[in-house]
C-alpha cells in the first residue's frame, strides 16, 4: 500500500511524464527520482498500466465478485467531503453522493472509491491512470473531475461532478423534442466525443445511460470508466496509430461496434458506431436490430453479420413496443410524417455511422455532426446509399476511358452553362431587390416632405408604421425581401424604444427567414439577435437568452472563431446574463463569453477596434458588479480610449459608454467627478437623441443617484420622478428599469419625510423583480436592506431587524459572503442595535462590516468612512472613547475630500470628536 503522503508527488510526476514523448520519459524519471527509487518504481508501474491491454475495469466479472465491498460509512468524511449515501456500485468500487461544506464553498459531488482488495494490484495503478485521463477533460458537455485523494487505508477516490439529469433518450421523449431539436442536442454530444478523441481517448461505452441531460437542456457525457488512451504511435506488429487492442471485453452489447464484439483493434470509429446506435434510437425510437436485450449473444452475432434496417422502416416494425403512434407523438408529429422525415438523408447518415467496416464509417464524430448540420441546412450530405455508389463504381470500371472523356466534356459544358445561368438569376434577383429597396426608401421619405403630403408632416414613428404596412401588403410574394425590410424597420422601432411595435415585425422577419434561407442560416442568426434585443428591452430575459444561444450556435457553426459577428453575439449574450441577475453565480460563463469575444476581436481588428472596445467595456461592467472597482476602472479607461479613436466625436455610443463610466465613479465613491461627467453626457444625449430617448433617461437616472448620494435629496427627487414617468410610458409597469426607478425615488422620498410613499415604491420594486427574475435577483437583497433602514428611522426595530435578516440571506445567496454588499447589511444590523443602545450586540456586526470594507475598498472610500463612524458611535456607547478617536479622525479626512468640508455629513466626525474632548476635559 502506498503511503497517502506520497500521493500528491506521485500524481504530479505521473502527469508530467504522460505529457512527454515515450522516448524522453526515462531521462525525465532519472532527473526527478534520483533520491527516491520508490517514487520511480510507482511511476513506472503507472506508465506500464497506462499502456497495458486491459484495465481493472476489464477484469472478468467472476474475479470482481470475489472482491470485498468494504463500504464507507454514510455520514463519514473523505477530506473536506461528507458522505451522504451510496448511489451506486460496480466492479471497481462504490459511488457516493457527498457534499463539500467548508469555508471555501458548498457543493454536492459524486465520489468514486476503489474497492478494498485492489489497492495492491494493477487495479490501483489503473485507477490513477483513469484519474489522469479524466483530469485532461475540460469540456462543458463532459462531467468534470474536481478532486482526488485516498482513504485512511490508502484506497484512491475520485471527486466528480454530480449531474442532475436524465438519460438523453428519456429527456427527448419527456420533452417531446422534434427531430430537428434532437439533432441539435445530438450535435453537442458529438462535440464532447470529438473533444475526447482529440485528447487521444476512446470512450468505448457510449449509450443513453452514460449521457445525461440537465434540466437546462445540456447533455453531459459520463463514465469514462472503460475509456482507453489511444497510442500516439504504432505499438508493435499490426498496430496502427490511433488504435487500442480490445483485451477482455466489458461493454454494453446493444451499443458495441462489430470490432468491439470481435475483440479486434479499437479506434475512434468504434465510438462513431455507438453514436450511430444512439442517433438511431433518438430518431426512430427503436434499436437497429429487432432482438430482445436479454439475448446478448444473439445481438453480438447480428451486430457482426446482419445489416441494420433503415430507421424509417424500423419505425413501422410490426409487433414491437412502443407502437409507431407513441414514438411519433414523443417527437411532436405523426407516424407518416416522421417516416417521411427520416427517409432519405437521415436514413443514409445513420446507416453510414453503423457500417460494419470502421473505414467506411464517418472518420470522426465531428464529421458525423457536420453531415447532420448540412442536413439541417438543406445542403447535400456526405452519406449516400452504398448500393448506388457501388453500382456507379462498377460501371465506371467497365467503361473507364470512354466515360472519362465524355464526362469531362459534358461536365465542363454543364458547369459553364449552369454557372452563367446561376449568376444571371442571382444578379437579376439582387437588381430587383436593390430597385425595390431604393423605391421603397424614396417613397417612404417623400412622406416627410410637406409639399408631397399637402403640408402634413409625418413623424419618424408614423413613417415607420406606414412603411411596415406597405412591406406586409406589397411584398407578400417576395418573402426574402419582405423579411429583410421587416427586420430593418423592426430594428429602427427598437432604436426609438418602441419594442411593442418592433417585436411583431422582428418575429415575422425571423419566421420568413427560417422558411426562405433555412433554420441554420446567417440571416436567421441575425434575426434571432435582433429579436433577443427586443425581448431584453421588454424584460423577457429568459426568452431573449434562448434566442441568443441559438444565434450563437449558428454563427459558431457557420463562421467559426474568426468573425466579428461571432464576437458581437458573444458580448450580447454576456450582457444579457449579467442583466438577468446573480452576476457572481454566472460570472465564470460571462467572463468566458467576453474573453472569447475579446480574443476574436483582437485577431480581426488588431491592434484595436470597435469590437475590442465593446469587449473591454463589457468586462469592465462585470468587474464592477463583482466589486472589483480598480480593475473595472482600468478596463473602462482602456475601452473608452479606443472608442475615442474609432468613433466620430458625435457618435451616441461614446456618451452612452461614458455614462456607464460615471456609474463606476459613483461606486468608487468619486461622486463629484461622476456628477460632472454625467451632466455633460446628459446634455449631449438630449441634444442628439431627445429628452425621452432610453439612453438619455438612463443617464438622468445615474445623475440623480450621484446627487442623492451627496445628500441633496431635494434636487435628486424630481429627477427620479421624471425618470419613473418616462420609463412607465416607454415600457409599462412590469419592467426592471421601472423597478429601479421605483427604488431610487423611494430613497429620496424617505429623507424628505414622505415615508408612506417610500414604502409603497420599495414594495412595487420588490414585486416587479420577484415577478421577472425571482429570488435569485441580487437587487432584492438591496431593497430589503433599504426597508430595514427605513424602519430603523421609524424606530420600528423588530421589523427593521427582520428585514435586515432577510437582506443578509438574500445578499449571501446571490452575491457571496465576501461581496461589498454584505458589508452594507452588517453595518445596518449594527446600527439597528446601536440605536436601541444594545451596543454589545451591535459591535461584532459593525466590526465585521469594517473589516470587509478595509479588504475591498480604497482607503478614502466614503463607505469605509461611514463604517468607521458607525463603529465609533458604538464604542462611545460602550465607554471606549480612546478606540473611537482614530476611527473618527480617518472618517473626517475622507468626508472632507469626497463631500467637501462644509457638507452636513462631513461635520459628523468633528462633532463626535468634540464631544469626546469635552468629556475628557470634565474628568
Amino acid at each position: 500500500m502506498i503511503d497517502p503522503a506520497l500521493w500528491k508527488r506521485l500524481d504530479e510526476v505521473f502527469a508530467e511524464a504522460l505529457e512527454r514523448p515515450p522516448a524522453q520519459r526515462q531521462a525525465f524519471l532519472d532527473e526527478v527520482s534520483r533520491d527516491d527509487p520508490a517514487l520511480r518504481d510507482e511511476v513506472e508501474r503507472l506508465l506500464a498500466a497506462d499502456q497495458a491491454e486491459t484495465s481493472f475495469l476489464e477484469t472478468p466479472p467472476g474475479e470482481l465478485l470475489g472482491l470485498a465491498l468494504d463500504e464507507l460509512e454514510e455520514g463519514g468524511s473523505l477530506g473536506p467531503y461528507r458522505l451522504l449515501r451510496r448511489i451506486g456500485s460496480g466492479g471497481m468500487g462504490a459511488v457516493y453522493l457527498a457534499r463539500r461544506e467548508d469555508e471555501h464553498y458548498q457543493r454536492d459531488v459524486a465520489i468514486k472509491v476503489l474497492r478494498s482488495g485492489l489497492a495492491s494490484t494493477e487495479a490501483f495503478h489503473r485507477f490513477l491512470a483513469e484519474r489522469q485521463i479524466l483530469a485532461q477533460l475540460e469540456h462543458p458537455n463532459i462531467a468534470r473531475l474536481y478532486d482526488g485523494g485516498s482513504t485512511r487505508d490508502g484506497r484512491p477516490y475520485l471527486v466528480l461532478e454530480l449531474i442532475d439529469g436524465v438519460p438523453v433518450d428519456e429527456y427527448c421523449d419527456r420533452h417531446r423534442l422534434s427531430v430537428h431539436q434532437r439533432l441539435a442536442l445530438f450535435q453537442k454530444i458529438c462535440a464532447a466525443v470529438q473533444y475526447a478523441h482529440q485528447n487521444l481517448l476512446v470512450h468505448r461505452d457510449l449509450k443513453p445511460g452514460n449521457i445525461l441531460v440537465t434540466p437546462e437542456g445540456e447533455p453531459k457525457l459520463l463514465d469514462f470508466g472503460i475509456a482507453k488512451r489511444l497510442a500516439p504511435e504504432p505499438g508493435g506488429p499490426g498496430g496502427t496509430p490511433g488504435e487500442t487492442q480490445g483485451g477482455v471485453r466489458l461493454l454494453t452489447p446493444s451499443y458495441a461496434s462489430p470490432e468491439q464484439v470481435r475483440s479486434a483493434a479499437i479506434t475512434t470509429a468504434s465510438d462513431v458506431y455507438s453514436l450511430g446506435v444512439i442517433l438511431y434510437e433518438l430518431l426512430a425510437g427503436r434499436r437497429p436490430y429487432p432482438v430482445a436485450p436479454e439475448q446478448p449473444y444473439e445481438i453480438e452475432r447480428i451486430i457482426c453479420e446482419r445489416e441494420p434496417e433503415r430507421p424509417s422502416a424500423a419505425l413501422l416494425r410490426p409487433g414491437t413496443d412502443p407502437p409507431p403512434e407513441a414514438i411519433a407523438q414523443a417527437r411532436g408529429t405523426h407516424p407518416a410524417e416522421l417516416r417521411r422525415c427520416l427517409q432519405g438523408d437521415l436514413d443514409n447518415i445513420v446507416l453510414m455511422a453503423l457500417r460494419k467496416d470502421p473505414r467506411s464509417r464517418y472518420s470522426s464524430a465531428a464529421q458525423l455532426s457536420e453531415d447532420l448540420a448540412r442536413y439541417l441546412e438543406d445542403l447535400p450530405v456526405a452519406a449516400r446509399p452504398e448500393t448506388l455508389r457501388y453500382r456507379g463504381r462498377k460501371f465506371l470500371r467497365r467503361n473507364r476511358a470512354a466515360v472519362a472523356i465524355t464526362a469531362a466534356v459534358v461536365l465542363l459544358l454543364a458547369t459553364f452553362v449552369a454557372s452563367l445561368l446561376a449568376q444571371r438569376r442571382q444578379l437579376a434577383r439582387e437588381r430587383d431587390k436593390a430597385r425595390y429597396a431604393l423605391s421603397f426608401l424614396v417613397d417612404t421619405f417623400k412622406q416627410a416632405d410637406p409639399y408631397q403630403t399637402q403640408g402634413e408632416r409625418l413623424t419618424a414613428r408614423e413613417i415607420l408604421d406606414q412603411g411596415a404596412a406597405r412591406v406586409a401588403r406589397e411584398l407578400a410574394g417576395q418573402p426574402d425581401m419582405q423579411a429583410g425590410l421587416m427586420d430593418a424597420i423592426g430594428e429602427a422601432n427598437l432604436g426609438l424604444a418602441r419594442h411593442g411595435k418592433a417585436k411583431p415585425l422582428l418575429e415575422r422577419a425571423l419566421a420568413l427567414r427560417r422558411q426562405v434561407f433555412g433554420p441554420g442560416s446567417l440571416e436567421v442568426a441575425e434575426s434571432l439577435e435582433h429579436l433577443a434585443a427586443c425581448l431584453s428591452e421588454g424584460s423577457r430575459l429568459g426568452e431573449a437568452e434562448v434566442r441568443l444561444r441559438e444565434a450563437l450556435a449558428i454563427r459558431r457553426r457557420r463562421q467559426g472563431n474568426r468573425d466579428l459577428a461571432v464576437a458581437r453575439t458573444l458580448n450580447q449574450l454576456g450582457r444579457l446574463l449579467a442583466q438577468q441577475g446573480a452576476p457572481l453565480g454566472d460570472a465564470p460563463e460571462i467572463e468566458a463569453l467576453h474573453q472569447e469575444a475579446l480574443a476574436i476581436a483582437r485577431r480581426v481588428e488588431r491592434p484595436a477596434g470597435a469590437t475590442v472596445a465593446e469587449s473591454l467595456l463589457d468586462l469592465a461592467e462585470l468587474r464592477s458588479l463583482q466589486g472589483q472597482t480598480a480593475a473595472a476602472e482600468q478596463l473602462f479607461r482602456e475601452g473608452l480610449e479606443i472608442e475615442s479613436r474609432v468613433f466620430e466625436r458625435r457618435n451616441p455610443r461614446l456618451y452612452r459608454d461614458q455614462s456607464k463610466y460615471g456609474v463606476l465613479l459613483i461606486n468608487a465613491g468619486k461622486l463629484r467627478p461622476a456628477e460632472a461627467l454625467l451632466r455633460r453626457c446628459l446634455a449631449i444625449q438630449r441634444e442628439m437623441l431627445g429628452r425621452e430617448h432610453p439612453d438619455a433617461v438612463e443617464t438622468m437616472n445615474d445623475l440623480a443617484l450621484a446627487i442623492h448620494l451627496q445628500g441633496r435629496h431635494a434636487e435628486s427627487e424630481p429627477l427620479n420622478h421624471e425618470v419613473l414617468s418616462l420609463l412607465l410610458s416607454h415600457y409599462g409597469p412590469l419592467d426592471l428599469r421601472v423597478a429601479t426607478a421605483h427604488q431610487n425615488l423611494a430613497t429620496d422620498l424617505e429623507p424628505l419625510g414622505r415615508v408612506a410613499e417610500a414604502v409603497d415604491h420599495y414594495h412595487q420594486a420588490l414585486a416587479i423583480r420577484r415577478r421577472i427574475i425571482g429570488e435569485g435577483d441580487p437587487v432584492i437583497g438591496q431593497l430589503l436592506l433599504l426597508l430595514a433602514e427605513l424602519y430603523r428611522y421609524q424606530e420600528d426595530y423588530p421589523r427593521a431587524l427582520d428585514y435586515a435578516r432577510q437582506a443578509y440571506e438574500a445578499v449571501v445567496r446571490t452575491r457571496g459572503k465576501d461581496h461589498p454588499h454584505v458589508a452594507y447589511v452588517l453595518r445596518e444590523t449594527g446600527r439597528i442595535y446601536s440605536q436601541q443602545h444594545r451596543f454589545r450586540e451591535a459591535e461584532p456586526y459593525l466590526r465585521r462590516s469594517l473589516d470587509l470594507r478595509l479588504r475591498i475598498l480604497d482607503a478614502r472610500h466614503p463607505d469605509l468612512a461611514k463604517s468607521q463612524v458607525s463603529l465609533a458611535r458604538c464604542l462611545i456607547g460602550l465607554g471606549r472613547d480612546g478606540e473611537a478617536v482614530p476611527l473618527l479622525r480617518e472618517a473626517r479626512i475622507t468626508f472632507a475630500q469626497v463631500y467637501g468640508p462644509g457638507a452636513d455629513i462631513s461635520q459628523v466626525p468633528g462633532k463626535l470628536l468634540a464631544e469626546i474632548a469635552a468629556r475628557q476635559a470634565q474628568r
